[in-house]
């Protein structure tokens, strides 16, 4: 049977649970941060950058213009050429 379906594997998961859970979350909420703290340095984060102004509401298209369409294929045929 399943893990979840099986109430003896359900109560002894819950055992578990009940006490390693907090031991756990503190872990997972300090390695969290951690984790956000390292992605600071150019060793994680594959060296890229979200700039914040891209981020601002309002400046992105949220549908693909004909207008992009063409400065692809203007592109295409520039290089080509």
């Amino acid at each position: 049977m399943g893990l979840l379906t099986d109430p003896a594997a359900t109560k002894e998961l819950s055992k578990k649970i009940e006490k390693y859970g907090e031991k756990l979350g503190w872990i997972g909420y300090f390695g969290g941060i951690i984790w956000i703290c390292l992605q600071s340095t150019g060793q994680f984060n594959a060296k890229t950058y979200i700039d914040e102004n891209a981020l601002c509401p309002g400046l992105a298209d949220p549908q693909f213009s004909k207008e992009h369409s063409k400065l692809g294929s203007l592109g295409k045929v520039q290089i080509n050429s």
